[in-house]
């Protein structure tokens, strides 16, 4: 029985050509896709029960023909896989070619076809020494050399010479001595240990799953969260006076947070800086799970599909339901001990902070960002893949302010997750992700915490123990919040020296204070200062810290100058400027000095005794002065008049 008809017998689903798997045709020629078109009607005429005959007088060929192409597509080996559409290609090789004669020698030249691969069989340990070659560098080992022909020559030489090979025979009788056969092995060597490495990862990480029962779908059961740079070029317009100043605005981040199963976007956090902090974290989380204010669109509220919105924006949802898992990346911010505090002690959560380069752990918040970039890159953005990036903003629009406002881009980037909310989706069973949410807090029971505990876990409310000062001198209590001091009757409720004071972290001007029992004692005020705009700690820790490393840059203005008066203190006119200064802040009157003491060797003066030496050029009206400044019952002379009207030279009696 012929090859093909045994294959039809073992795998009868090959009779039908909807079964065999079709193959890119676009590189073959207009000849060779004439003659494939005429092989896959010869077959087709025998597969509906042509005979061998009819089939070769319909397509003027000959029996023998149709029979070769037909053991070309089905026949071979039954344990391995048919040519099938590749047979019918012209000229192509169904068998694996192979050297039947020996190698080329000195004694008898017998070409070098085929000769690499049959070195490869008979040379031991050849091929399993150039595949650890490639093979160690994709493993990312440390002795694995970066990949290039001449390193796999170096090796293919240094194992014929280990085994003794004879220095007659191929590769020793050509001249590049096999290097352009082995230059082809090397790339098609390793695209196909690329191929294998991967499909082999992919099969070990099934085989290594873990199935389980699959996990309830509900809403708020898994939420992710990541951030991302915004390139897109905004403006913003500042009005001073009757000018109106157009700016560029530099590039920003965004936090966007997603649930899970129900593939509901729940909040944007919009960051004034490249990369987020612990607070704009915070505030993501009180977004996802409080109740907010419609946002206001703009120019683009016509285009928000009915009933669009974020999950918590509808009236009637709390925020007493709690969140089973936060899964994050590895980013610093999310470490943060405000952030754990919150997910983990607060809410019971589990914090879930991903491995680096590995965003598939969280597809869904990455799908989000390929929505957003469809905004956002729709003009030129700030920077591209390179230099010659058609996306990058050219030399010529960076140097004029952006026609996108930042105002414009915000509400377009709500757009965008807002009308998705809305969007109907197959995996949903033709519901939208909102529906989705609403309909599982509606119907299915989600945690949540109970009603009276709802204040005491209400999420931007934090506390903690500080000390209040002032209560062993008698003065008045305060305590130390912040760089702010924090003052009230609340703080003489109670004789303990330490207290709780409980605190919102978006507005400190006001603080609850508690007893380390749990009494409420009344609140504390930030100076009046403060108490005009409700500043967050964010924004209180940045003013405090930029004016700290101003005055830390600052240079002194006294510095310099006492510097020169001490150096050229045997000057008159020198003395005569340190008097003036010493006297201008205060020292004369409040505390002691000596100038030049060191210079007679004669004792400093305390209390209010004052030494002036060599002021003017007249020793008469200076020891004059010297006896007067000594008596204790002298008065204190008007050194703003004597100063006033010093000048070198001159004589003047104190």
């Amino acid at each position: 029985m012929s090859a093909w008809k045994q294959r039809l017998i073992t795998q009868p689903e090959l009779t039908s050509l909807e079964y065999w798997p079709e193959i890119p045709l676009s590189q073959l020629s207009i000849k060779q896709r004439r003659i494939f078109d005429k092989n896959i009607r010869i077959v087709a005429c025998i597969l509906n029960g042509d005979s061998l005959t009819s089939a070769a007088k319909k397509h003027s060929v000959s029996i023998s023909q149709v029979h070769k192409i037909l053991n070309r597509a089905l026949g071979g080996a039954l344990n391995e896989p048919p040519a099938l559409y590749q047979a019918l290609i012209p000229y192509y090789r169904v068998k694996k070619p192979k050297r039947i004669i020996p190698l080329d020698s000195l004694e008898a030249k017998k070409g070098h076809m085929y000769s690499f691969e049959t070195l490869l069989e008979q040379v031991p340990n050849l091929r399993k020494n150039l595949d650890n070659l490639l093979m160690a560098r994709l493993k990312d080992a440390k002795n694995g050399q970066v990949e290039s022909v001449r390193g796999l020559f170096g090796e293919f030489k240094r194992t014929l010479e280990e085994v003794n090979w004879p220095k007659n025979v191929y590769p020793y009788t050509c001249v590049n001595c096999g290097y352009e056969a082995l230059r082809l092995y090397f790339h098609r060597r390793k695209q196909h240990l690329i191929e294998t490495t991967a499909q082999s990862k992919q099969a070990k990480k099934h085989r290594n799953e873990y199935f389980d029962l699959p996990a309830e779908e509900r809403a708020l059961r898994e939420i992710q969260i990541d951030e991302k740079l915004i390139d897109t070029p905004t403006n913003i317009s500042i009005t001073f006076g009757n000018q109106v100043h157009v700016l560029r605005v530099s590039r920003f981040s965004l936090i966007a947070a997603v649930d899970t199963d129900t593939d509901c976007c729940l909040g944007l956090q919009l960051v004034f800086s490249r990369a987020a902090n612990q607070q704009d974290m915070m505030a993501l989380f009180r977004k996802i799970l409080t109740q907010q204010q419609s946002l206001n669109l703009g120019e683009f509220a016509s285009e928000l599909l009915d009933d669009a919105s974020y999950p918590f924006h509808k009236d009637g949802n709390s925020n007493g339901f709690i969140f089973s898992n936060i899964k994050l990346d590895n980013a610093l911010i999310h470490l943060a001990n405000s952030v754990r505090t919150l997910v983990c002690d607060k809410y019971g959560a589990t914090l879930n902070v991903g491995r680096p380069a590995k965003p598939n752990d969280r597809n869904w918040i990455e799908f989000a960002m390929k929505r957003l970039n469809g905004f956002s890159h729709r003009l030129s953005s700030t920077t591209g893949t390179g230099i010659s990036d058609d996306r990058k903003e050219s030399k010529k629009l960076a140097k004029t302010p952006p026609i996108i406002s930042f105002e414009q881009l915000q509400q377009a980037l709500h757009l965008e997750m807002l009308n998705h909310n809305v969007v109907p989706q197959a995996r949903l069973h033709g519901i939208s992700p909102l529906a989705k949410f609403n309909r599982d807090i509606t119907n299915l029971s989600i945690p949540r915490l109970p009603t009276s505990m709802e204040t005491f876990w209400e999420h931007y409310s934090e506390r903690v123990k500080k000390k209040i000062h002032g209560k062993a001198a008698g003065l008045s209590r305060f305590i130390n919040f912040h760089y702010l001091k924090y003052t009230g009757n609340a703080l003489y409720e109670t004789n303990d020296d330490y207290v709780e004071i409980r605190f919102n972290r978006e507005d400190i001007r006001i603080l609850d204070v508690y007893s380390l029992t749990g009494t409420q004692l009344g609140n504390i005020k930030a100076p009046n200062y403060w108490q005009a705009y409700p500043y967050s700690i964010y924004l209180v820790t940045l003013l405090f810290k930029k004016i700290k490393k101003e005055n830390l840059s600052r240079v002194d203005p006294f510095a310099n100058y006492f510097y020169q008066l001490l150096k050229n203190k045997h000057k008159p006119s020198s003395v005569l400027n340190l008097t003036q200064l010493l006297t201008d802040i205060g020292t004369l009157s409040t505390t002691s000095f000596d100038i030049d003491g060191s210079l007679d060797g004669s004792p400093k003066l305390t209390n209010n005794e004052i030494r002036l030496i060599d002021i003017g050029n007249d020793e008469s009206s200076t020891s004059d002065a010297t006896s007067k400044a000594q008596n204790k019952d002298a008065e204190i002379p008007d050194w703003d008049e004597i100063m006033f009207n010093t000048t070198i030279g001159e004589k003047h009696d104190i």
